[in-house]
């Protein structure tokens, strides 16, 4: 599956962004911090905006983690 999640840098972002990668999915990880996810989750692609999807490539999950800033 190729799954979009948000919210990457966190705690529980992280951890399913290594137990995803495990079971074979493609992430991509929408942050604004995009230069952290080699460290964070190796292997997952980072964006910082919707606009550097590719319009050809399907989406088959979005798991939203992000928080709002207090």
């Amino acid at each position: 599956m190729r799954i979009l999640l948000t919210g990457g840098t966190g705690l529980i972002g992280r951890a399913l962004c290594h137990y995803w990668k495990t079971q074979g999915h493609d992430l991509i990880i929408w942050t604004r911090r995009p230069w952290e996810i080699p460290t964070l989750c190796s292997h997952a692609r980072s964006i910082s905006e919707l606009q550097e999807l590719d319009n050809t490539q399907t989406l088959d999950a979005l798991a939203n983690l992000l928080s709002r800033p207090g």
